[in-house]
């Protein structure tokens, strides 16, 4: 089976309990924030300095994804 090759993009996530989650995804070259948001998936893994969280859709209030400089 062929191991598909995902891009990490560092993002701040707002939670409808007031939390600012700062980390990273994990996404296809050919997939957006938008994509991870909108896919069948319930949750979405974070990776955090410390671990990983696993956020609930239904908590975020918006992702902002922070672009690298160009």
């Amino acid at each position: 089976m062929e191991k598909l090759e995902k891009e990490e993009r560092t993002v701040t996530i707002r939670t409808s309990d007031g939390r600012t989650i700062y980390g990273k995804v994990f996404l296809l070259s050919s997939e957006r924030i938008s994509d991870l948001v909108n896919n069948e998936s319930q949750f979405i893994p974070v990776e955090l300095e410390n671990g990983i969280e696993i956020v609930n859709k239904d908590h975020i209030i918006s992702i902002l994804e922070l672009r690298k400089n160009l």
